[in-house]
């Protein structure tokens, strides 16, 4: 099995391959030959340093049942995870994407994550932001019509007024900035090649990750590190919306989501016994995000009490309406709280409350 996951140097990507590199043996990678998993990224010197690939690391045979004997079919004692990176990869350029598929061959997975998500440089850059984020021609037309997509999409493609946001509320005014335009496109190109290939694609439309910093360095980490620090930085006044919603997800949870949809084979109707195709049963898009609506003054008040902070260490946090202040560039939706019954439905995951991500993510640093 190939696995190509792009974007493999940002938030999203370092945490997933980190997950399949450490929890190797205990993944329930279809078939029984190799896993090769290709990391792909643009630039970042940084992450270049990092000696991921090639390595190797084993998947144990699956584990006993209770009568203490390993099950046969399909099992290979000897099967290896392999791991490559693969640097200067451009998605905007048809020759970078061809190069990589004729290097690496053909996938029969791909976990899509790469992408321009820059509210700011999106507006500034649109025609660039969607050859990037939007590569119809560039990326799709590499993959064979068996390899299923996982694309990480975003809660950006909603207009922020009529929340909570089920998967159909998409209208013509929405999304209100290029970001969410760029990554709606996509969606929308996905799942009319799908419709014509028979191939499997799932869209997260994902909230705002929150989680513990990246194994390795990043360009951005996610809100919890920057709410740290704010809290942690007395001497510098830090501004933080009052007024704007999310449904935020754990990193952790999004991995598991991930992966559930990358590779859960078949799964039962629904109505009776038997089991459809996964084509047929999760094609579609997926609002993916947690159980709260919460805005990110909410998250850095939950920060502060799990860190034991009183109102005398919080004085240079200055809560801040969004609305209150001139319009800018860019539009940002006020309300984009999903309904994530849909997704929960399908997989059975259940996702981490507000205050149970603060508390993994102090567990995993030293503060």
């Amino acid at each position: 099995m190939k696995i190509l996951i792009t974007g493999s140097s940002g938030y999203v990507g370092q945490h997933l391959l980190n997950y399949l590199i450490s929890k190797a043996g205990e993944i329930e990678f279809p078939g029984s030959e190799d896993v090769t998993v290709i990391a792909a990224y643009h630039s970042f010197p940084k992450f270049d340093d990092i000696l991921l690939g090639p390595i190797r690391v084993p998947i144990p045979p699956a584990t006993p049942g209770n009568d203490g004997i390993a099950p046969t079919t399909n099992i290979n004692i000897n099967r290896m995870l392999f791991v490559t990176k693969v640097g200067n990869v451009n998605l905007a350029d048809a020759s970078s994407m061809a190069k990589l598929v004729s290097q690496h061959g053909p996938p029969d997975l791909l976990i899509h994550l790469a992408a321009i998500s820059s509210l700011v440089e999106c507006e500034s850059r649109p025609d660039y932001a969607m050859a990037v984020n939007c590569p119809t021609e560039t990326l799709l037309s590499q993959l064979p019509h068996s390899c299923r997509v996982i694309f990480l999409s975003t809660d950006q493609i909603y207009n922020g007024i009529n929340a909570p946001y089920f998967e159909d509320d998409i209208t013509e005014e929405n999304p209100v900035n290029t970001y969410g335009k760029t990554k709606l496109a996509f969606e929308r190109a996905l799942l009319s090649k799908c419709s014509s290939q028979r191939r499997t694609v799932v869209c997260l439309r994902s909230s705002l990750i929150l989680g513990p910093p990246t194994p390795w360095p990043c360009r951005k980490q996610s809100f919890v590190q920057f709410a740290l620090e704010a809290l942690l930085a007395k001497d510098k006044t830090t501004d933080i919306f009052t007024d704007e919603y999310r449904s935020v997800i754990y990193v952790q949870d999004v991995i598991r989501t991930i992966l559930w949809f990358a590779f859960t084979p078949t799964i039962p109707d629904g109505t009776t016994t038997t089991t459809v195709s996964t084509t047929d049963r999760i094609t579609g898009c997926y609002n993916m995000g947690g159980p709260e609506r919460v805005s990110r003054w909410d998250i850095i008040q939950e920060l502060a009490q799990a860190l034991q902070l009183d109102d005398t260490n919080m004085s240079h946090i200055v809560p801040t309406q969004r609305s209150s202040l001139p319009e800018t560039v860019v539009q940002s939706p006020p309300d984009i709280s999903m309904d994530i019954t849909k997704l929960c439905s399908i997989t059975g995951l259940q996702m981490t409350p507000l205050k149970d991500i603060i508390r993994l993510c102090l567990d995993s640093q030293d503060y």
